[in-house]
């Protein structure tokens, strides 16, 4: 694999900031250094953003706990979770949710599904089922002596897997923010990063709670890609985007039984 300079890793740290969050990159980035190269490194890039997201939640957390109660601490985090990714996952989750139920396993049908801004029914409630179970168990994991490390761990952890995601699986439109990512080369990165993840969980809790979890998120991770393997044939910015919060919920749900 030929060698990547500094420069083009920076550009891809900036790609995966601008890509994942609302946090301000030069706009004369994405026309100027925004190339194929740069989209596949910002694959690399995608856990540490979800690192910096957990930081500044839990700096939100750190500065507002003598003043606020923890049921508004916990609103807090969510809005700001929600907020500074710009409700990019939370609208794959929609779109997801949309086209798994309407798109009746008609591909063409599904992927338009997806490029619809509209959301049904059944997007709204799993959106609202999915905020209020990460809302309870944000409140409930406030309470214990590991927030510090999960609220940086839950948004890593799934940023992890959905790079993972990314790099295993093909991309089904030939237009699209997707369409240039070729991270095969990644793949062996992102299993060191998730079994450095397994590692940090085992230290903090158990090896059992920690086996446990991963065969859970393993068993989720599995079925989702599966689902739209079957159905399309691969992913979509919106697959990615709804494992992203599905991971983080049950991520949030898994250390909740030990908070």
């Amino acid at each position: 694999m030929p060698r990547t300079a500094p420069h083009q890793h920076w550009n891809g740290f900036l790609s995966a900031i601008g890509l994942l969050t609302i946090l301000p990159v030069p706009a004369s980035f994405f026309t100027r250094d925004y190339d194929v190269k740069t989209q596949s490194l910002a694959t690399l890039y995608y856990p540490v953003v979800g690192a910096i997201i957990g930081a500044i939640l839990f700096s939100v957390v750190w500065l507002s706990s003598d003043v606020f109660p923890i049921a508004v601490q916990a609103a807090l985090v969510l809005f700001l979770w929600s907020l500074l990714t710009g409700g990019l996952h939370l609208d794959g989750l929609a779109d997801s949710i949309d086209a798994f139920s309407a798109g009746h396993k008609d591909k063409s049908r599904i992927l338009t599904i997806f490029k619809d801004p509209q959301s049904g029914p059944m997007a709204v409630t799993g959106l609202i089922l999915v905020l209020l179970i990460k809302f309870t168990a944000i409140q409930t994991l406030l309470q214990g002596k590991h927030f510090v490390f999960v609220i940086v761990f839950i948004p890593t952890l799934a940023r992890i897997l959905a790079s993972y995601y990314m790099a295993s699986t093909a991309y089904v439109r030939k237009q699209g923010i997707a369409s240039g990512i070729n991270s095969e080369a990644y793949k062996a990165n992102f299993l060191i990063a998730l079994s450095l993840c397994f590692c940090v969980w085992t230290i903090h809790f158990s090896f059992v709670h920690a086996l446990v979890s991963a065969f859970v998120l393993s068993a989720v991770y599995y079925a989702w890609r599966q689902v739209w393997l079957t159905r399309i044939g691969g992913y979509t910015g919106d697959c990615v985007g709804g494992l992203i919060e599905i991971i983080e919920v049950i991520t949030c749900l898994a250390l909740v039984t030990v908070h």
